[in-house]
């Protein structure tokens, strides 16, 4: 064992569990140090079950811990088709945002789909965008589900793959690639050629990473 009776081949991720975190027995946003305080919110988008799974495993994480966080993601109901943005563990209620943050969307469908919850309603929303645009935008209005901003992104693409490939939709999964690869540099002048959105030099790092493990998954399903 380790030090604070962590064990000593504990992944690195495993160490980011400080109990200073809990709020209502629930791993919250943040801590913040200066003045003793655990946000009273914990963001969707940020639990993810199987890396919570693999730290109850190790025996890092509470039970009690794991299965509140589970029950949060699990029990989130739906508005107008969305999943909330968060939930406040002090007034037992869920948030929602009134403009959708897709990347937010496509993290927690994904963690639900990979601990076999329920993710109808979403599915047909993201299999819709496409077979009527081709594309998915960046955010929408929660209430019209029109799109709101004019942007794709391919860290969302990335997301999406996974999240299909999750929930056995292989076809919708190659779709969404053959959109996501029009946002790819490419051409052997280019010396960013296999990157993600590189333009004047600049990039954004998730527009690359989870791009690269989409690509990784639909390899290990030969389907590209």
């Amino acid at each position: 064992m380790g030090q604070n009776g962590i064990p000593g081949d504990c992944p690195a991720y495993c160490f980011i569990y400080d109990r200073n975190n809990l709020n209502e027995n629930v791993l919250t946003d943040f801590y913040e140090t200066n003045d003793d305080y655990a946000s009273d919110v914990i963001t969707l988008s940020y639990i993810d079950m199987q890396a919570l799974r693999r730290m109850r495993d190790e025996r890092v994480l509470d039970q009690q811990i794991y299965d509140n966080m589970e029950r949060i993601l699990e029990e989130a109901p739906l508005r107008n088709g969305f999943f909330p943005k968060g939930y406040n563990v002090e007034e037992t209620e869920y948030e929602y945002d009134e403009s959708v943050n897709i990347v937010d969307q496509s993290l927690v469908a994904l963690y639900r789909a990979q601990s076999g919850g329920q993710t109808t309603d979403f599915l047909a929303f993201i299999r819709k965008e496409m077979d009527d645009h081709g594309q998915v935008f960046g955010q929408y209005d929660i209430e019209t589900k029109e799109e709101n901003v004019e942007y794709e992104s391919p860290a969302i693409y990335g997301l999406l793959v996974m999240y299909c490939l999750a929930e056995g939709e292989e076809e919708l999964a190659m779709d969404i690639f053959d959109r996501l690869k029009v946002h790819q540099n490419s051409g052997n002048s280019d010396q960013y050629a296999g990157g993600y959105s590189v333009y004047d030099d600049d990039t954004h790092v998730f527009d690359n990473l989870l791009p690269l493990l989409a690509e990784q998954q639909l390899r290990q399903k030969k389907l590209i």
